[in-house]
């Protein structure tokens, strides 16, 4: 679960930094950006999914999209983007374990079998 909260907060370091230095994003909104970073916590966040095998992993992406979600509500990209996000990996991570639980489940069934 540390090393999520690391992500997570790297990534807001990095956007805090960026507006610290009046960065001016290239001429695009800052709810573009907003959307843009949570869309890479979004595939950060399911890339450790998937390599790590760690389900608790995106659930903290969950809880910090659902805070921005909270935060941002009146943004007409930012609020509305998170919801998906946290939503979407909430269902992607449920899925994630179903199917790996279901696998785990079939191969000790064989080891089983293969036992006797």
């Amino acid at each position: 679960m540390y090393a999520s909260w690391t992500t997570v907060a790297t990534i807001l370091n990095f956007a805090i930094a960026l507006v610290a230095n009046k960065w001016d994003g290239f001429g695009i909104s800052p709810s573009v950006w907003g959307g843009v970073m949570l869309l890479i916590a979004a595939a950060i966040n399911v890339a450790m999914l998937l390599r790590e095998r760690n389900t608790i992993y995106p659930l903290v992406f969950v809880w910090a999209s659902l805070a921005i979600c909270v935060k941002n509500s009146s943004d007409p990209v930012v609020g509305p983007l998170s919801l998906v996000a946290a939503c979407c990996m909430l269902v992607t991570t449920w899925y994630y374990d179903s199917i790996y639980k279901s696998a785990e489940s079939i191969l000790m069934q064989e080891e089983q079998t293969d036992d006797l």
